[in-house]
């Protein structure tokens, strides 16, 4: 300890007589035998390095400074106290590498940043690897726009139900936020339909989708996370089992959608197993394209439709029977979009569909068209998961 005062007590007389050029080449000197003997160091020997790298980075310029923080970034063991000190650093040239990369920072070290720092700060965290829940919390929670999308754009990421909400919410305001966000394998299928079809939304009315959105909401990392609650099949419908003070303060806007389609807008199994067979057997004569589709249609033949649709689209048609019969609109563009429907014909099935509402979805035509089919059949995996889960398959 008395050996370890001294060295401190004579680099601080050290530094207090030489100027910012002699600084930067001690701390190089330093931090690069300390980094060449880190593995042979004890522990109190690793400790006394890092106080004394910390003295001298607090004396230097801002590019040394980041220059340091990216020889640091990953480093492990290495150290720690410099590491800390650094990325909570007010020039995010310096914070960065360490908040994108640094092993030896925590998620208090992390929290504390994205609560204490600026949006740079946080873009920078939102881009690391492996984020946990009690992270992204207060990321999400604090983060304008860039940083949204980018730790929506990171898959390692892991979120929230609240979370997720507040993402899903903002998406429907900015398309390069939607479009990270349809690229995601963990949202649950509400979610991941209210993303793929915000867009087609804010055709139809003229506007982007939560317009009201006007600031993200504020963060609860304090607040204990809710397991994921109970989903219908479509939509947001009905939670299960709400509380009673579930829907307060809620406008006519945030009120949930319609619930899943009754039974009556989905053909009977033993009308959709006889429609697969003579579908089956139709295939091998023939090529099936978008005209048998439009053929059934147009003869009323419904569990006929639902078999070609599924057929080309070469997904179960229990599950394309639930996605056409649903009385909203996104369930039947995906279902329509996964057969690669053309236009034409898809605005056949959307319109003449059982429990179609009046007033044809001509306005979403772009947006039929922008939604890849890749995008279209995983949905319909979503929904698939989703309605075993509840039962329905």
């Amino acid at each position: 300890m008395v050996t370890s005062i001294t060295h401190l007590s004579t680099l601080d007389a050290l530094l207090s007589n030489i100027d910012g050029p002699q600084k930067a080449r001690v701390l190089r000197a330093v931090s690069e035998e300390f980094i060449a003997r880190i593995t042979v160091l004890s522990r109190a020997g690793a400790e006394l390095y890092d106080e004394i790298i910390l003295r001298v980075v607090t004396e230097v310029a801002v590019p040394v400074e980041a220059e340091l923080a990216e020889r640091l970034a990953d480093l492990e063991p290495g150290p720690v106290r410099t590491v800390r000190h650094l990325a909570r650093s007010g020039d995010v040239s310096v914070a960065e590498p360490l908040l994108q990369r640094s092993p030896l920072l925590c998620d208090v070290d992390l929290v504390e940043v994205a609560r204490d720092c600026g949006q740079g700060h946080r873009v920078a965290i939102a881009l690391r690897r492996d984020l946990s829940t009690t992270v992204t919390d207060v990321v999400v929670g604090r983060g304008e726009m860039p940083v949204l999308r980018a730790v929506a754009g990171n898959l390692t990421a892991r979120f929230s139900p609240q979370g997720i909400e507040t993402l899903v919410a903002a998406s429907g305001r900015d398309e390069a936020l939607n479009l990270a966000l349809t690229r995601r394998t963990d949202l649950p299928a509400d979610d991941f339909l209210d993303v793929l079809m915000s867009r087609a939304r804010s055709l139809t009315s003229g506007k982007p989708a939560h317009a009201a959105l006007s600031t993200v909401a504020p963060p609860a990392a304090a607040k204990a996370i809710e397991p994921p609650r109970p989903m219908p099949a479509f939509g947001k419908g009905p939670r299960a089992e709400p509380t009673p003070d579930a829907d307060e303060g809620s406008s006519e806007e945030d009120a949930p959608v319609a619930p899943p389609p009754p039974v009556s807008n989905v053909p009977p199994r033993r009308d959709l197993a006889t429609a697969e067979k003579r579908v089956a057997a139709l295939s091998l004569q023939r090529e099936l394209t978008d005209d048998a589709v439009a053929r059934a249609v147009a003869a009323n033949q419904w569990a006929d439709a639902v078999a070609l649709v599924a057929k080309l689209a070469d997904q179960p048609v229990g599950v394309v029977a639930l996605a056409l019969g649903s009385p909203q609109t996104d369930p039947c563009l995906v279902a329509t979009r996964a057969a690669n429907l053309g236009w034409d014909v898809a605005e056949q099935v959307l319109t003449k569909r059982p429990g179609a509402s009046g007033g044809g979805p001509g306005p979403l035509k772009a947006a039929y068209t922008k939604l890849t089919r890749q995008s279209a059949e995983r949905a319909l995996r979503f929904i698939q998961m989703r309605s075993k889960m509840n039962g329905a398959g």
